[in-house]
């Protein structure tokens, strides 16, 4: 038996090499590292989804983007970044290549954690090494517990927006010695030759936040937000950030070197005041666990709701009659992204307009969006339904006073609702 430390690091949704505390502390603490890539949906089979709930091309294409940019980040320390097929292929490898600590970034799905949970369980004698890669704050800076989290995201905010958000980390200067698989292995390629607005990856990811904080866009961020579409009416970082391309830290510091620079105003404060909402849900995920897909949300008893296959089929092909609710669904499946005020529409459609069970269009969302976090994601369902972290029982939009704000000249609707764009329909 080899007297060499063994470590394997599980990527997850932290597919990068900078700001990246695993690869750090496996440097120091480990001789042979292993690096693998195993997403949530290979962890569990949900056998009663619908067949119509598929991953999209958009979202396939940017995972594989970023998984062969991660490699290509890796090739340099001399290591492959190894696919295995599903959890209990996980298991054959820290079994049999008798390894001593598993490097995980702290995730705060269901899903994730009962993963976790069941390895440690298998493998007791394994040290887990997990790092808050995922968050703005380590779990010990906050100022409360699972037990006393904060009911809205408003109380939340008043007690951690002071707190301090460390400075992200570089890449690291070595890896320890790789180890040879007989596995699948992502092959290293260059996706930034892709011809498509969203290119999945570090390096595309650090292009953009460089290219969007180089410019003066973040000083009229909350002026053209709502905007149901156009590349500068947002900062356009959740995908990058929703995979781990990007960190929350690094972002968060990209504004205050902007500030520093340019200068701060309400709308720069505003994109720090998103990516608080966004450690809200983070947490709010990993302390709510199963409340997060139950049909009561975190406050109420079990509901029924409809569950009408041809009225879900209408929304999903954006065939509702409401026209901005139409052309916000063609607009998502056919680029795999939509505007934040867009989903509120959607959502508010779906749930209020058609009586459906709003957990269907939460995972219709899970599997279509390119920026799918599972806080977010699910916890913004939540808020539209009334049954999550919201002060107000219902959150309602009138979608014809809505397009009488957002889109009065019918050009966002004209433009997803033409023939042209029907070619996914």
């Amino acid at each position: 038996m080899s007297d060499k430390k063994r470590g394997l690091i599980w990527f997850g949704n932290d597919c990068r090499v900078s700001d990246n505390n695993l690869l750090i502390r496996a440097n120091y603490e480990v001789d042979e590292l292993i690096c693998v890539y195993l997403p949530y949906y290979k962890l569990t089979t949900l056998k009663d989804e619908p067949p119509s709930y598929s991953k999209s091309e958009h979202l396939i294409s940017f995972e594989q983007q970023s998984l062969c940019d991660l490699a290509t980040s890796l090739t340099p320390y001399g290591h492959k970044l190894y696919v295995p097929k599903n959890l209990n292929h996980l298991y054959q490898i820290l079994d049999v290549f008798q390894v001593d600590t598993l490097y995980r970034a702290f995730h705060p799905g269901l899903y994730e954690q009962d993963a976790e949970s069941a390895i440690a369980q298998a493998f007791p004698n394994l040290y887990i090494c997990r790092a808050y890669t995922g968050s703005l704050f380590h779990q010990s800076q906050l100022p409360f517990t699972s037990n006393n989290l904060p009911a809205t995201f408003t109380q939340f905010r008043k007690h951690i927006e002071m707190l301090t958000i460390v400075k992200p980390l570089e890449k690291p200067e070595t890896l320890p010695k790789s180890v040879v698989l007989d596995c699948s292995f992502v092959e290293a390629s260059n996706a930034m030759c892709s011809d498509e607005s969203f290119i999945g990856g570090e390096s595309a990811g650090h292009q953009h936040l460089f290219q969007y904080f180089s410019s003066q866009l973040p000083h009229s961020y909350k002026q053209v937000r709502n905007q149901l579409d156009g590349w500068e009416n947002s900062t356009k970082l959740s995908p990058w950030l929703a995979s781990g391309n990007l960190s929350a830290r690094q972002i968060w510091h990209s504004i205050n070197q902007f500030e520093q620079e340019f200068g701060s105003n309400e709308s720069t404060y505003w994109i720090k005041f998103e990516l608080l909402w966004r450690e809200f849900f983070h947490w709010y995920s990993a302390w709510h666990q199963e409340k997060l897909f139950q049909s009561g949300g975190i406050k109420k008893a079990p509901q029924l709701w409809d569950d009408d296959a041809e009225t879900l089929e209408a929304w999903i092909n954006g065939e509702t009659g409401f026209d901005i609710v139409d052309a916000c669904m063609r607009q998502l499946k056919n680029t795999g992204f939509m505007s934040n005020r867009g989903r509120q529409l959607v959502a508010s459609c779906l749930i209020h307009d058609l009586g459906l069970d709003w957990r269907l269009g939460a995972l219709y969302f899970e599997h279509n969006l390119i920026d799918y976090d599972v806080g977010s994601n699910w916890g913004n369902w939540q808020y539209i339904a009334g049954v999550g972290a919201d002060a107000k029982p219902v959150r309602r939009f009138d979608l014809d006073k809505q397009t009488q704000i957002y889109d009065p000249s019918r050009v966002f609707i004209n433009r997803w609702l033409d023939k042209g764009w029907q070619k996914c329909g």
